[in-house]
């Protein structure tokens, strides 16, 4: 005995059969009846084509709208994307010109400065090499720099170093590829100079400070404010008339002096080709007598 389930299935099963048979059978006779009627050419049939056409467009064009709504939402999407993509492509351009512009406005700064001290004034004496700062010792006890120039490059210990200004002080301690200068302003620093106005001589001694002092001159030595102090040439330590300092202030016996080239700001500077004389003590540390023994 069958299951009261398996009855109503195999019922529904002969319904859904013979409903697909008559959606079929419908479709054709539809499908001939449009046919049939599309070969007769009539008054009635053309009003029912157009009957049709006017009850059918509306329901077209009502189907079409979703699909044109949605074309233009992913186009509108697509042209929100490809905005995106461009924003972050210009982004990315524009950062890369801002470091551009950084890099040509540092490169431009050293063209000026190279120019201004290739062009500075006549020394009287050759540029041996034009090299870069690349260090700067400054405290209470020394006032040095760093330059990545050495032996390899044709300086020797004692050479001068200038910038576009004047004296900025002597190579020490050189080594292949970089060598130490020992700028006018520290305290082992001796520059014999002269006064330019009486060209009466004296000295410029560092004191580790920004300003100089000028000691050694005559008693009746006439010196004034703004006096300029040019290089003396005594002594080989350094060429004749380079531009040392300029004294500030007067006042019985202290003379105070500022040192002509830019102390502070120094990128570049020129050491010049002349053979100089020591004059200037060691550092501390580095004097030691023949027998070893400290000075």
């Amino acid at each position: 005995m069958r299951h009261p389930s398996q009855k109503t299935g195999a019922t529904g099963a002969l319904f859904r059969k013979q409903g697909q048979t008559f959606g079929v059978g419908f479709y054709l006779f539809l499908s001939l009846v449009i046919f049939i009627s599309s070969m007769i050419e009539t008054d009635s049939m053309n009003k029912a084509r157009r009957f049709v056409g006017d009850v059918i467009s509306p329901v077209i064009e009502g189907l079409g709208t979703p699909i044109i709504w949605t074309n233009d939402g992913l186009h509108w999407f697509d042209n929100v994307v490809r905005v995106f993509k461009l924003n972050q492509e210009l982004r990315a351009e524009n950062q890369t010109l801002k470091e551009w512009v950084g890099v040509a406005q540092v490169l431009s700064l050293e063209n000026r400065r190279l120019k201004e001290l290739l062009s500075g004034g006549d020394f009287g004496v050759s540029t041996l090499v034009t090299a870069r700062v690349i260090g700067v010792t400054g405290g209470p006890y020394v006032r040095s720099l760093l330059i990545d120039k050495g032996h390899a490059d044709g300086i020797r210990d004692g050479r001068p170093v200038v910038d576009e200004n004047g004296v900025v002080g002597r190579a020490i301690l050189t080594g292949n590829s970089s060598a130490r200068v020992l700028m006018i302003n520290d305290l082992n620093s001796r520059v014999p100079v002269r006064v330019e106005r009486t060209n009466q001589n004296a000295m410029v001694v560092g004191q580790n400070d920004d300003m100089m002092r000028l000691m050694f001159y005559p008693v009746d030595a006439d010196i004034r404010m703004g006096d300029r102090l040019f290089t003396s040439g005594n002594g080989r330590a350094y060429p004749p008339d380079l531009l040392v300092a300029i004294v500030t202030h007067v006042e019985s016996d202290n003379i105070i002096v500022s040192p002509a080239a830019d102390l502070n700001h120094l990128d570049f500077i020129r050491v010049l080709d002349y053979d100089a004389i020591a004059l200037e003590p060691r550092p501390e540390g580095d004097n030691q007598d023949q027998d070893g023994g400290t000075q």
